[in-house]
């Protein structure tokens, strides 16, 4: 049987190599569920086969990969979220970071921030990367707080870019630069 193999390691969670066979049905139960789907931009259901072949595609190890994909594992195991790099560029040395915490129980206990700071320390350190953009609708006031603990500032407000939850929204673009200190 597989398991999640530590790749940074943090106070309450470990991030781990996202690995289909103990990660897709999590994550193919989030994508669907309206709650967790809320501030992404996803709007239509999502099948296995759609999730499969996403995973498929991003795991194949391209070198140098343009995704960096982890889990996020509870201490005891748990999977509880996903997150990554996307769409690195490695001459311009930048990347977007993308993050779910899918698991509801788990909302509000700051694991989104301890998985944002280990990543972005990696990426600084390990990637050598300069800088680190996110796309947030603006009434997401959690993950723009949990950024902003990471030193994420705003550069850009998109106004009425997005319709979703019955609206049209605002999309902030937040950047973290590698000149500034390391997250706590």
């Amino acid at each position: 049987m597989k398991q999640n193999i530590p790749f940074l390691k943090g106070e309450k969670i470990n991030l781990c190599p996202l690995n289909e066979e103990l990660h897709l049905d999590n994550t193919l139960q989030w994508l669907n569920d309206e709650d967790v789907i809320k501030w992404l931009l996803m709007i239509f259901p999502l099948s296995e086969t759609q999730e499969k072949d996403w995973f498929a595609k991003r795991l194949i190890l391209s070198n140098p990969p343009s995704d960096i994909l982890l889990a996020i594992v509870l201490k005891d195991g748990k999977h509880v979220g996903n997150i990554g790099l996307h769409k690195i560029d490695w001459i311009s040395r930048r990347a977007e970071l993308g993050i779910v915490i899918g698991d509801k129980e788990q909302w509000g206990k700051g694991l989104a921030t301890e998985a944002e700071s280990l990543l972005i320390d990696f990426a600084w350190k390990k990637l050598n990367l300069c800088k680190i953009t996110a796309h947030v609708f603006s009434d997401n006031i959690a993950s723009l707080k949990a950024l902003q603990k990471n030193g994420a500032v705003e550069e850009a407000r998109l106004k009425d870019h997005i319709w979703k939850n019955g609206k049209f929204n605002d999309l902030i673009a937040l950047a973290i630069f590698n000149n500034q200190e390391s997250p706590k």
